[in-house]
């Protein structure tokens, strides 16, 4: 329902620029990339390519770094 709206009122089909909701979208365009680069880790690994999973997973690292993030988990220290 946000994009219905105006004088008078209609759906905005065509998009919202400038809208307050805009900006928050932008913002949380990484999270749209980096779900997609999990995808990929999940679907490499189910294929069983654990060379392939590796690369992916380190990139992911990489991604999450350079936007500011942190949500792999932290591996548990041998005992």
């Amino acid at each position: 329902m946000d994009m219905y709206g105006g004088s008078p009122a209609h759906f905005h089909v065509e998009g919202m620029l400038g809208t307050r909701r805009h900006t928050e979208y932008r913002l949380d365009l990484w999270n749209y990339y980096y779900r997609s680069i999990l995808a990929f880790g999940v679907a490499a690994k189910a294929f069983g390519d654990e060379e392939l999973f590796n690369q992916i997973d380190e990139f992911a690292i990489e991604f999450e770094r350079d936007a500011n993030k942190n949500y792999t988990p932290k591996k548990a220290k041998p005992r």
